[in-house]
C-alpha cells in the first residue's frame, strides 16, 4: 500500500491500482528519475552546436539538411532527436536581426544616400541571408545548451 499520497495524486491508497509512480522507489520525485546526473558543460555544449556538431561528442553532424536535427549521433549514438527547440531559435534570431536593422539603415542611409526603394531591397536582402545564416547558427547553439542541461522533449 503507498502512503505517499501527496506525491501520487492519482494513486489513491493504492488499493491494487498501478500507476507509473510505482515502478521506482517512493523517495524520488519524478524529475530525479527523468533527468542524468552527469554535469555537462554549457558553454562548450553551445559552441559545439554553434559549430552544427554533436554537443556530446563534438565530431558527429548536428543537422540534417537545413535546420533538420538529427535523430541520434551517428558517431557516438547520442539521441539528438529528442531535444526539440522549437520557437526558441527564431526568437533569438529575430531579436538579434531587428538590433542589427537600425544600424545597418541607418549606416547604408548616411554613407551611400541611396534611392529609398534601393535602400529598401539592399536591405531586405541583406536582412534575409544574415536571418538565413543566423537561424541555422542559433538552432545549434539552442540545442546544445538544451542538451546540456537536460531539457529533453517529454512530449504532450
Amino acid at each position: 500500500m503507498c502512503n505517499a499520497r501527496d506525491k501520487h495524486p492519482l494513486c489513491r491508497g493504492c488499493p491494487g491500482i498501478q500507476t507509473p509512480f510505482h515502478d521506482v522507489p517512493l523517495w524520488q520525485e519524478q524529475s530525479e528519475r527523468t533527468t542524468m546526473t552527469e554535469e555537462r558543460d554549457e558553454r562548450a555544449a553551445a559552441a559545439r552546436g554553434l559549430m552544427g556538431r554533436c554537443p556530446h561528442c563534438g565530431k558527429g553532424r548536428l543537422f540534417k539538411g537545413y535546420l533538420t536535427i538529427v535523430q541520434e549521433c551517428d558517431l557516438c549514438g547520442e539521441p539528438l532527436g529528442l531535444y526539440r527547440a522549437a520557437d526558441g531559435p527564431a526568437f533569438f534570431t529575430m531579436t538579434i536581426m531587428l538590433l542589427l536593422l537600425i544600424p545597418m539603415i541607418g549606416f547604408t542611409w548616411a554613407i551611400y544616400r541611396p534611392d529609398p526603394v534601393t535602400l529598401l531591397i539592399v536591405v531586405g536582402v541583406a536582412m534575409t541571408l544574415l536571418t538565413l545564416i543566423i537561424l541555422r547558427l542559433v538552432k545549434g547553439a539552442f540545442v546544445g545548451y538544451l542538451w546540456a542541461k537536460h531539457e529533453q522533449d517529454r512530449g504532450a
